[in-house]
């Protein structure tokens, strides 16, 4: 369970992304006679046809419904998030991980429509799982030597995405092998295109995070709690004079 205190202190993205996907699920209960549902899933014939654009990111909002398997789930979706995302926040990154979620979004659509159109792989309905694999696999090739917790088991990072990817195709059997291996590509292309490229000097960095993005960041997390943190420091500052005054004053009456 999440105590009171750890949800305080729950980075932005992870607590609006966590926030979203249980209210989402208690829509669709809520709605399921009105098909909430059909109009949040993932349709490319109506994305591009009909232009239903939303379906490209509500696709990514919906793990299931209120059940307590769900909690469970989100549980661990939050974990994941938030784990990943306070890395980038200790660096200063956090425009960073947005623009990470961004195109690693935009990675995963591409390859869905190429395994779609171009080798038949059927189209999934919500893709959150593959935007969760995604984070799990370029965390661990970029902290190989760290450890994942599936559960009660304590994997090497180095070693997650191959458990992963057997688990998933012993779940799905030999007919899904090529629908679960493109569920792990996105997250290998943005680690290629990130960490690998760049270094070997072939192009350069193209996912880049735009400035705008970067200074409104800072204005609106970091600044703001340097403000406060200065605030605390200040009121602490004044607390400490008020004291001495007030020793002062009682051996003075004295």
């Amino acid at each position: 369970m999440i105590t009171e205190e750890e949800f305080k202190k729950t980075p932005p993205v992870t607590l609006f992304y966590s926030i979203s996907i249980a209210i989402v699920s208690i829509i669709s209960l809520i709605y399921e006679k009105n098909s909430f549902i059909k109009i949040i899933k993932l349709d490319y014939n109506k994305v591009f046809n009909n232009y239903e654009i939303w379906r490209l990111i509500t696709t990514f909002f919906y793990i299931g419904k209120p059940t307590p398997r769900l909690a469970f789930k989100i549980l661990l979706y939050y974990k994941r998030m938030k784990s990943n995302e306070n890395k980038f926040k200790k660096k200063k990154k956090l425009a960073e991980f947005i623009m990470m979620l961004i195109y690693l979004m935009i990675i995963i659509h591409i390859c869905n429509i190429i395994g779609l159109y171009q080798f038949n792989i059927k189209q999934k309905s919500f893709l959150s799982h593959q935007l969760m694999f995604s984070i799990i696999l370029i965390n661990s090739k970029r902290e190989p030597n760290k450890y994942f917790r599936f559960y009660f088991l304590r994997i090497e990072n180095k070693y997650v995405p191959f458990f992963l990817f057997t688990l998933r195709a012993a779940k799905g059997g030999s007919s899904k092998i090529l629908s679960n291996a493109l569920s792990f590509l996105p997250g290998l292309i943005y680690y290629w295109l990130k960490d690998v490229v760049p270094t070997l000097g072939i192009i350069n960095d193209i996912l880049i995070t735009p400035k705008i993005l970067i200074d409104f960041i800072e204005e609106k997390v970091y600044k703001k709690k340097n403000k406060i943190r200065e605030n605390h420091n200040n009121e602490n500052n004044n607390n400490i004079r008020n004291n001495h005054n007030n020793i002062n004053n009682n051996i003075n009456n004295q």
